[in-house]
């Protein structure tokens, strides 16, 4: 066996955008809606911009 490999492993789960529907105290995407007051529930890239 080989005793070189690590015996532990650690995970981070992120959410793939800032429109996840959980709610922890944690959260670093929070603190970025501060930053658009007026934008409360279209957060998605427009088409238009896509392109």
């Amino acid at each position: 066996m080989n005793n070189s490999l690590p015996k532990s492993c650690h995970v981070m789960a992120k959410p793939s955008g800032s429109t996840c529907n959980l709610d922890c105290t944690y959260c670093f995407y929070l603190e970025k809606e501060q930053l658009y007051p007026d934008r409360k529930l279209d957060w998605k890239m427009e088409i238009s911009t896509l392109k």
